[in-house]
């Protein structure tokens, strides 16, 4: 299979627009729409990662498959030297820069967009790690809260993340996760079972009841999910997520699926299977891609790869924060590889690779349904 590259995707990118405005004039906004759904299927041929052929098993589950949506039009995203960009997702070109690392941005943690315009991420300030906020238009940033890992939910009402305050009884700094009701400021606080547990990325369910959370707390990396309705206790008494052997938890789909990341074999054959797991059980739904490679997803060594696969709010098109093909890098002797952008569309068998040098990418402005 050839290896797709950023002029493959931006030729296939522009003859679907090419396309989508002949259609728009002939037909009207009717065909325009369908248009996106045919540009998806352009994309997987033209890159030899085609969907399903007649008779394949490999099934997408079958709630992700039915569904046909517009891709959103904009990308939050940061550079490999700090910079939050917004990016066109139709013509992948930088629209405008929201933060700097010069500005406070101490990534590549977390970034958080809600529906009405404002994007959080990770920073610093005099007074340490700060959650910090800049609207999506562009304009000054607003430090938010002390901590870090930004969350926000759905609906943009509730912010989770984590701080870390003294303990004068224990005598130590303590970890906990704070969810914050961003117009009233009553907030409810879950504490971490060790002081020393690293919490990587949170995800909301999309009903904005639930917060999955992935820790190195034991001996390799668990998922729990909090109940944001009920009282704020530790971290160590909420709900486990029953994962399969040796899967990772992304983030939801659903209020009751979400995607797995499961990997076989080893260097260099080394396969990542994305599956579509019910949240409840852990049982496996149905596969959604297989990916071949080291690239993909990286996610963080002792938290696992939630927050790396960003469904849209239709839950049909994907961004996989993974590595690029080995390379040169200035100031190392051996070949190493910078951070990559895929994007996966329900369907497809292989995710195409969008944005190069970048560490991280989310929807923007969106709330999951």
């Amino acid at each position: 299979m050839l290896t797709p590259t950023r002029a493959d995707t931006e030729a296939v990118i522009a003859e679907a627009r090419r396309q989508r405005r002949r259609r728009w004039r002939t037909n009207g906004a009717r065909v325009a729409a369908a248009a996106l759904v045919v540009t998806a299927a352009a994309v997987a041929v033209r890159l030899g990662a085609s969907g399903h052929a007649p008779g394949d098993r490999h099934r997408t589950a079958g709630r992700i498959a039915a569904v046909a949506a517009p891709m959103p039009p904009e990308i939050v995203a940061v550079t490999d030297y700090g910079q939050i960009e917004v990016v066109s997702s139709r013509t992948l070109r930088v629209i405008r820069t929201l933060a700097a690392k010069t500005g406070g941005f101490s990534g590549p943690e977390t970034l958080a967009a809600s529906p009405s315009g404002l994007v959080f991420y990770d920073g610093l300030t005099g007074y340490g790690e700060t959650v910090l906020s800049v609207p999506l238009v562009g304009g000054p940033a607003r430090a938010v809260a002390p901590g870090r890992t930004p969350a926000v939910s759905p609906d943009g009402k509730l912010l989770a993340y984590v701080a870390e305050t003294f303990s004068a009884l224990h005598g130590e700094m303590l970890t906990g996760i704070v969810v914050r009701d961003l117009a009233s400021g009553a907030q409810r606080t879950w504490a971490l079972p060790a002081a020393d547990a690293d919490i990587a990325a949170m995800t909301w369910s999309p009903d904005g009841r639930h917060l999955a959370v992935t820790t190195d707390a034991g001996p390799g990396p668990v998922t729990v999910v909090l109940d944001t309705t009920a009282p704020g206790r530790t971290l160590g008494a909420a709900r486990r997520m029953p994962l399969p052997p040796g899967g990772g938890w992304a983030g939801y789909l659903t209020a009751r699926t979400g995607v797995g990341v499961v990997e076989a074999g080893a260097w260099p054959a080394l396969r990542t299977s994305l599956v579509e797991v019910d949240v409840r059980t852990g049982q496996v739904i149905g596969p959604l891609t297989t990916l071949r490679g080291p690239g993909l997803p990286i996610g963080d060594g002792t938290a696992g790869p939630e927050g790396t696969i960003q469904p849209d709010p239709a839950g049909r098109y994907f961004l996989i924060t993974g590595l690029g093909p080995a390379e040169k890098i200035p100031g190392q002797t051996a070949l190493g590889a910078y951070g990559e952008i895929f994007l996966w569309t329900a369907g497809m068998r292989q995710p195409v690779p969008i944005l190069h040098r970048f560490i991280l990418a989310i929807w923007a402005g969106a709330g999951r349904r």
